[in-house]
């Protein structure tokens, strides 16, 4: 008698960690302050949204791809009109070691979107379990709105072709190319 008290005593204890643990990480996302909300080190703690927002919306896009052994990172604040250069991912969003470069035409970027229609775009173009493969590929788009919540689309997977949305290779060199002739004019 005494053991099965103990099993069920210890399956509530688990039960209630469980519960906990999932509390505090929908708590980081509520407990976040205005200032961490829109702090582009933090993009990926950042609420998602629950409705379709217009793109004029956007104050912020992140875009990190990790094709071909290359990783590569580009983030806008649309907002302020900056790119930022040679930003790099963490965990928890970017890190902006090396500053921004002004530009005129950010709202280019609205266009690009749209063109490309990525709200459009399924949030996850994986289709196997990451487990079961060491080396694949991956891309992830974060657009940042003006109420402090993202839009996340992404994908990952051993086939390059499959975990891309159609004319994904045209958007990424349109993108780029934007981002390059900006920070690399005089």
């Amino acid at each position: 008698m005494k053991k099965i008290v103990h099993c069920i005593l210890l399956l509530l204890s688990i039960c209630m960690f469980n519960i906990g643990c999932e509390e505090k990480e929908e708590s980081r996302e509520l407990d976040m302050t205005e200032e961490e909300l829109f702090d582009i080190y933090y993009i990926k703690e950042a609420p998602k949204t629950t409705e379709r927002h217009n793109l004029e919306e956007v104050i912020t896009l992140v875009l990190n791809t990790n094709i071909n052994t290359s990783t590569d990172t580009i983030a806008i604040n649309v907002q302020d009109g900056e790119i930022y250069i040679n930003p790099q991912m963490s965990s928890l969003g970017v890190h902006a070691k090396n500053g921004t470069k002004k530009v005129d035409d950010i709202n280019k970027i609205l266009e690009i979107l749209e063109k490309y229609e990525v709200q459009d775009w399924k949030e996850d173009y994986t289709f196997e379990d990451p487990s079961t493969y060491e080396d694949g590929t991956s891309w992830h788009i974060f657009l940042q709105y003006e109420d402090g919540t993202i839009e996340q689309h992404g994908g990952s997977g051993t086939d390059e072709e499959k975990i891309k949305p159609d004319s994904f290779d045209a958007f990424i060199k349109e993108i780029a190319d934007f981002v390059d002739e900006r920070i690399n004019e005089r």
